[in-house]
């Protein structure tokens, strides 16, 4: 069943005995819920960072100087590999990250991430097509029947509680007892979030690992 921003505001509400009271407007209430969310979802992604790797995306470079770059996905919060000619089974190779140790290396291809943009060394032999694979944020609610995303609402506990202290921060009441229970959330959240990811994650298969292992689990 999905979980609504106005679940999440009836729920903190009913928590903090706000329940229609005035002083948090809409907006507020929507704020203190996305800063929960973020909260929750920072967790799941250090435990399973594999849950939220939903963003796809590849280019083609050239390679040379100055043209072996790939512009980073607006909606990129970490990369997690990148994989070169992914759609050619004879050719598929992941592409490790780079080294500053063995940046004199020549033909190991590598990526290291460089502002903006997402750059492939060494430039001399980084022609070629290159699909990032990366971590995507949660999804911002705005109106109050957006819904969370559905693995982030087996949170909704967790988040309904820290919007209540918000709300009851702003008016300087005791919040001992929803702190403590929020804490009692946070680390019950690495197993709740277990039970989207009990099964091994979806594996890429490569015919080529350049580099040393050994290898992130997602690469075996």
């Amino acid at each position: 069943m999905a979980v609504t921003l106005q679940n999440l505001i009836d729920a903190a509400g009913d928590l903090a005995d706000y329940v229609n009271n005035p002083n948090v407007s809409v907006t507020t209430w929507t704020r203190w819920a996305n800063l929960g969310i973020e909260r929750a979802y920072r967790i799941m992604s250090m435990v399973y960072p594999g849950t939220f790797q939903t963003g796809v995306t590849t280019s083609t470079i050239v390679g040379g100087a100055g043209q072996n770059t790939i512009s980073r996905p607006a909606a990129m919060r970490q990369l997690m590999h990148v994989v070169k000619d992914a759609t050619n089974p004879s050719l598929r190779r992941a592409i490790r990250q780079y080294n500053e140790g063995e940046k004199e290396a020549q033909g190991d291809l590598a990526w290291r991430i460089e502002g903006a943009n997402v750059v492939i060394e060494p430039f001399q032999y980084a022609a070629g097509t290159y699909t990032l694979y990366y971590t995507v944020g949660p999804t911002v609610l705005v109106n109050l029947s957006d819904a969370m995303d559905a693995d982030l609402a087996l949170a909704q506990d967790y988040v309904a509680t820290y919007m209540a202290i918000r709300a009851l921060d702003k008016e300087e009441s005791d919040t001992r007892n929803l702190r403590q229970d929020l804490a009692d959330l946070e680390q019950q959240l690495p197993m709740v979030f277990a039970s989207v990811n009990s099964g091994e994650p979806e594996s890429i298969v490569d015919t080529e690992m350049t580099g040393r292992g050994p290898w992130p689990v997602w690469l075996r």
